[in-house]
């Protein structure tokens, strides 16, 4: 497989279509090469494909793989060495959360946080993932619903994986209950 592969995966800069062919079968390529042929072929198109730039990144191609990696409860994320995910896939993830200028393409990627993060030791989730979630809710006057309610959902998943119940709603709650307060969310009933 490596040696038909790897010169195409090589390529710096691929047409879109074949760029989103190698995101979508993304678990077939991790399947097939093994670690060495992922970290010197897999990963760069990986992290090109998270390129959280706005100038050079593709959302429909981050999209794309978020959606890979997010789903069946991050089934292709597992195949990536920790090490891998972790240094390379977790900060562009983030970033794309808190800084990409295509409301899809932060919705999708706090959709990728809350299926990944279990694969995450506790150092890294409270380290990077929660400070990422509190500037996702945004400041007052500027927070969006969508990105609220995932932002949300992202700290009471892993305010239920880390933390006992006493202590959850002050882990999550600050960044975003602000927004409810000040009459942000509408309420039912007419």
């Amino acid at each position: 497989v490596e040696p038909v592969l790897a010169p195409m995966l090589a390529v710096r800069r691929p047409p879109r279509e074949t760029s989103l062919i190698f995101v979508r079968h993304l678990g077939v390529l991790l399947k097939l090469g093994g670690n060495a042929f992922a970290q010197s072929y897999v990963m760069p198109v990986v992290a090109r494909a998270l390129d959280p730039n706005p100038q050079t990144g593709d959302p429909a191609l981050q999209e794309a793989l978020l959606k890979v990696l997010a789903a069946q409860d991050g089934d292709v994320a597992k195949q990536i060495e920790y090490r891998a995910l972790r240094a390379t896939v977790l900060p562009r993830v983030l970033q794309l959360a808190a800084q990409s200028p295509k409301l899809s393409v932060r919705v999708n990627a706090l959709l990728c946080v809350v299926r990944l993060f279990k694969l995450f030791d506790t150092g890294t989730l409270v380290k990077a993932v929660l400070p990422c979630l509190k500037v996702c809710a945004g400041p007052p006057g500027r927070r969006q619903a969508a990105i609220c309610m995932c932002a949300l959902g992202c700290y009471d998943a892993i305010a239920a994986h880390l933390l006992d119940p006493e202590r959850a709603p002050r882990g999550g709650g600050p960044a975003v209950s602000p927004q409810a307060q000040a009459g942000g969310g509408q309420q039912g009933g007419g």
